[in-house]
């Protein structure tokens, strides 16, 4: 059975043979220059090219397939975190009653990636059912015992996971409640929102991407700073501030060499709304790219210790591979909170 580790230098040596691939199709058109006149020189160069890719996208695939034939379904994940949670709100005093759904199948990769994300949910919905005794239920004309509903839905691209419980609201408790979930959500790349149904009862659900051998990155720019962002972290991209203001309360940030975000305003260029778990705001830059093919790779080894940069995103840019530091979700809340944001 893969481990996560091999898993991931599977994803990565993909990665490394599409850009490879993209590197041979840029070299047969450069050839193609040279070679004025010569129709079977073009028509050649572009059909091995063609050919090499179709047949790494089918390796890919193929891949893909395997990891899901090494899956569980959804209904079956589900029901087994069920008797781990209903455990876990036993050791803390609390009975609770709990009904679950699950569409789809889930890669064992996925399933032990987002493990963390949803046991941080039901904490925070365990909070509100510990200070939420039965004769306060009775009051409220709900059951004595406390009840949560657990949703799971598995698609090709993402993962829905849903709570929703009657106990005691946590909107004025959300600092404490849902730090550990904004924390796991954020490292995943994903979002997660969270709704009262006053006066008890809620509502918590996040996705989160599958995981890909690359994935589009948008290329911000200011003054001789170059960084990726994922697209999948793009809310909104405004090129005209002043005719799109930004919304009180939400806050903008700029791009800084030193520190890598820093305290801005809106007059940027260019604005590029951000969203990650649960935190929004605005980053400001002088210009952006389109989205570029671009496979992650850990950047500790590059740089020292203590350093912004923990990621660095590798691209095509005309025939030559390109690396530069990458804003993954992990980093994007962790400049939310240090800068001021809401936390």
């Amino acid at each position: 059975m893969q481990t996560g580790p091999q898993r991931q230098q599977i994803r990565d040596q993909l990665g490394v043979l599409e850009e490879r691939i993209e590197e041979l199709g840029a070299l047969a058109r450069a050839g193609e220059r040279g070679t004025s006149g010569s129709d079977a020189y073009r028509f050649g160069a572009e059909i091995l090219f063609q050919d090499a890719l179709a047949s790494m996208r089918d390796l890919s695939r193929l891949v893909n397939e395997q990891q899901l034939q090494k899956s569980v379904s959804a209904q079956d994940f589900i029901l087994r975190i069920c008797a781990l949670l209903v455990q876990a709100a036993q050791a803390h005093g609390v009975d609770l009653a709990i009904s679950h759904h699950g569409e789809g199948r889930i890669s064992l990769e996925m399933a032990e990636m987002v493990m963390g994300a949803i046991v941080a949910a039901f904490r925070s919905s365990l909070a509100g059912q510990r200070n939420f005794g039965s004769a306060l239920r009775l009051e409220r004309h709900l059951f004595r015992t406390g009840s949560v509903y657990l949703e799971v839905k598995a698609s090709s691209g993402e993962l829905q996971f849903r709570l929703l419980d009657d106990g005691q609201d946590l909107g004025v408790e959300k600092k404490g409640a849902f730090l550990r979930l904004r924390e796991h959500v954020a490292q995943c790349g994903g979002w997660f929102a969270h709704k009262s149904f006053q006066p008890c009862g809620g509502l918590i659900e996040f996705k989160i991407p599958i995981m890909q051998n690359r994935d589009d990155c948008l290329l911000l720019r200011r003054d001789s700073m170059e960084v990726l962002l994922p697209s999948a972290c793009v809310l909104e991209v405004s090129r005209a501030p002043k005719d799109h203001p930004v919304a009180p309360g939400v806050a903008v940030y700029r791009l800084d060499e030193l520190d890598g975000l820093g305290l801005g305003s809106a007059t940027s260029p260019v604005l590029i709304r951000v969203g990650v778990a649960d935190v929004q705001f605005w980053i400001g830059c002088d210009a952006i790219s389109a989205p570029l093919k671009t496979r992650k790779l850990p950047a500790t080894d590059f740089f020292q210790e203590g350093s912004w940069i923990h990621a660095l995103g590798v691209f095509q840019h005309e025939g030559s591979g390109r690396a530069l530091p990458m804003f993954d979700g992990g980093a994007l809340a962790h400049f939310h909170s240090i800068l001021g944001g809401d936390v």
